[in-house]
């Protein structure tokens, strides 16, 4: 469902003007990198900084799309 959704997403902002999509996700949250990937997003990045949620100490995994 995310990915068909993200998809739409895509092909409503394509004759929008916007240039590039960013995304992030969280180092543990493996789905959410997939969706992204399969939707044609390039790794950018993980970032250094941790941040705790629900007890865990998790990183950011940022992405890049060009329209």
């Amino acid at each position: 469902m995310a990915k068909k959704a993200l998809k739409i997403l895509i092909e409503l902002l394509a004759d929008t003007g916007v240039e590039h999509l960013f995304a992030k996700t969280t180092n543990n949250n493996t789905a959410s990198q997939k969706v992204l990937e399969k939707n044609g997003f390039t790794y950018i990045s993980t970032s250094e900084e941790e941040v705790e949620m629900n007890g865990k100490s998790l990183q950011f995994v940022y992405y890049r799309k060009d329209l």
